[in-house]
């Protein structure tokens, strides 16, 4: 699918970060996502993907903080 997937690594303790249910975390840097819901869709048949953080048609707008404060997207 294009993307750079990195064992998410436990902040207090050795080793990767395991949900409760027994899950690794893995994150997925695809940089600029040009089709996110087809993206989504993939993912989501992946087996083994329990969840992603592509929430497509749930938002209207989002907000991003930068350097020089808030910046209002709309969708």
């Amino acid at each position: 699918l294009g993307g750079e997937p990195t064992l998410r690594d436990a902040e207090h303790k050795d080793g990767p970060v395991v949900t409760d249910n027994g899950n690794l975390v893995v994150d997925c840097a695809f940089g600029p996502i040009e089709k996110p819901e087809t993206l989504a869709t993939q993912l989501s048949q992946l087996p083994g993907v329990v969840e992603h953080g592509l929430f497509v048609g749930l938002a209207d707008e989002t907000y991003v903080g930068t350097a020089d404060g808030v910046d209002v997207r709309e969708y």
